[in-house]
């Protein structure tokens, strides 16, 4: 009787290890959810924020296109489609940073970025693009230290402040 429930008692484990280990996500899914989940409960703020930023510079750089190629990165159908809606509100001019020197490539490139922001629905007549540097607002390398001083001495102020 005691044999019997030893093999039953070993049998129950094996199987519950086995469905528990079959069960189990790796720590890079569970890191993507937790990522996932900062992003939905923070979602709303950081949009804003980076439409304000895009807004600013209305930017391309490289990274937004395939390497060698004239197609565009993930990164850059992401950015652009966020672009599009933006200017088809205030119009404006897409400033293309880049490295490159074939004006073929160039070329290509700018007409992809054309053809994506058609496809998006943007009105094209008040849009300009440009291989130019980004715009907006830049922050001498002082005034960034000032202001991460500034911002150090605000976060020590309140972490002693309760106690």
């Amino acid at each position: 009787m005691f044999r019997s429930f030893v093999h039953r008692t070993v049998v129950v484990v094996l199987v519950s290890i086995h469905l528990g280990c079959s069960g189990m996500r790796s720590g890079a899914a569970i890191q993507l959810d937790r990522m996932a989940d900062t992003r939905e409960s923070y979602g709303d703020a950081f949009r804003y924020m980076v439409d304000n930023a895009i807004l600013s510079d209305m930017s391309l750089a490289d990274i937004h296109f395939v390497t060698h190629t004239s197609e565009l990165s993930g990164v850059g159908a992401a950015r652009l489609q966020r672009m599009a809606r933006l200017l088809n509100t205030y119009g404006g001019k897409i400033r293309y940073e880049t490295a490159l020197s074939d004006k073929a490539m160039l070329a290509e490139r700018m007409t992809h970025v054309r053809e994506f922001l058609a496809l998006s629905g943007c009105e094209l007549d008040p849009v300009e693009i440009a291989v130019m540097a980004p715009g907006g607002r830049r922050m001498s390398g002082q005034e960034a230290v000032g202001k991460y001083q500034r911002a150090v001495t605000v976060s020590d102020d309140l972490s002693t402040s309760g106690n």
